[in-house]
């Protein structure tokens, strides 16, 4: 193929090499190569910033990061120029037309090997105190018909693509109907589908019915990263969450007796120094009640411009935690978990200062052994190294 591809209903703009039209349209839906206006995309939106050309290689490319990476399979790698014919294992010749992201972009790291589709730009909720992911974005809903366009494109491109995840940072706020129609659009796309993931908040869950999890569910959605970040409800309300400890812990359970899997976050030193055993106990009590099939630790880390607000719901007495007291936290978490059932443990985020990774409760022990011989031996992760 070295023209752009026809579809019925859809102008396809063709960019020229190392280009990007910039046209005078705001509108988010506008913000695909191949747009069904037949109109350039808005000038405010970027291209992927990972290649939008790809190269066979058969080794793992160097895209990723939580940032804006990983838009690829691992198994391609290459250039970045837009618009021009590239090639594939035996000789096969394609011409990939790009698509457009409303930048910052974020993912989890284990959606690296994703595509990500942007079906809404920021997060509904965009309360936390401690989050600065969205707060130059405005929370929208993307319109079906600018979905399928990209959809349709990238399976130009990437047609046996078997993981996607839908960005931004509430795609489970959307309408059931409107997010079923986006899974068809998936399945009809790539024939190898495997998963779909997004991240949602438990207030997400709780609205939705049994049956409509249940019918995402069969729609191929399989996989929700929910932070919880503390069990513990005073550390929940400063956090400014915008749910309790209790009605996270239903939306755990709920989402997984529909038969979606639930990836987890806590945070580490989210309390400070005044509640780290309350927080630390509460959050491993939580978990116990409500395990999901992953749960990762992270460390707290604030960026400069929520430093500010995120002290001030503290009653600027917050006093931030140092690597023992990280620590500590930890192992005392580890020391009350006990799920009835397993839970698949990481504290391999970039941001920790020790890299843990086992399955509770069977390696409890070991995992306790090491934070325990972390904490006598001083031997953590350089903070120099450490990073949102």
């Amino acid at each position: 193929m070295t023209g752009p591809p026809s579809f019925p209903g859809l102008t396809f703009s063709m960019p020229a090499p190392n280009s990007m039209p910039r046209g005078a349209s705001s509108r988010p839906e506008d913000g695909c190569w191949a747009s069904p206006h037949g109109g350039p995309p808005s000038p405010r939106l970027r291209p992927a910033p990972m290649p939008a050309l790809m190269r066979w290689t058969g080794r793992k490319g160097s895209v990723g990061g939580t940032s804006a990476g990983g838009l690829f399979k691992k198994s391609w790698g290459g250039t970045a120029s837009p618009g021009l014919s590239g090639r594939k294992r035996g000789g096969l010749r394609r011409s990939v037309v790009p698509f457009l992201y409303d930048m910052p972009l974020f993912r989890p790291p284990s959606e690296a090997e994703s595509l990500i589709f942007q079906v809404t730009l920021g997060c509904g909720h965009n309360q936390c105190a401690f989050c600065s992911m969205y707060r130059s974005k405005t929370y929208t809903v993307r319109s079906l018909d600018a979905l399928e366009c990209e959809i349709r494109t990238a399976a130009i491109a990437w047609p046996d693509a078997h993981r996607v995840f839908l960005a931004d940072g509430d795609a489970f706020r959307l309408p059931t109907d409107h997010l079923l129609k986006i899974l068809s659009f998936l399945r009809d796309a790539f024939p190898s589908l495997a998963r779909v993931s997004c991240y949602a908040t438990p207030g997400d869950i709780l609205r939705k019915s049994e049956d409509e999890l249940a019918a995402l569910r069969a729609a191929k959605l399989s996989l929700l990263y929910v932070g919880l970040e503390s069990g513990d409800p005073e550390t929940v309300r400063r956090a400014a969450k915008g749910a309790s400890p209790e009605a996270a812990g239903r939306a755990v359970n709920r989402a997984q007796a529909a038969g979606l899997k639930v990836s987890a976050t806590i945070i580490l030193g989210l309390a400070g120094r005044v509640r780290a055993r309350e927080h630390a106990w509460a959050t491993a009590v939580m978990i116990n009640k409500a395990p999901p099939v992953y749960l990762s630790a992270l460390c707290l880390m604030l960026t400069p411009e929520r430093e500010g607000p995120f002290r001030a719901r503290f009653d600027n007495t917050f006093e931030p935690q140092d690597d023992e007291g990280l620590l500590g936290e930890l192992e005392l978490m580890l020391e009350t978990l006990n799920p009835p059932r397993p839970v698949i443990f990481r504290s391999n985020h970039a941001s920790n200062a020790l890299a843990l990774a086992g399955t509770l409760p069977r390696d409890r022990d070991r995992l306790l052994a090491e934070v325990r011989a972390a904490r006598a031996e001083g031997e953590v992760r350089p903070v120099v190294s450490r990073r949102l």
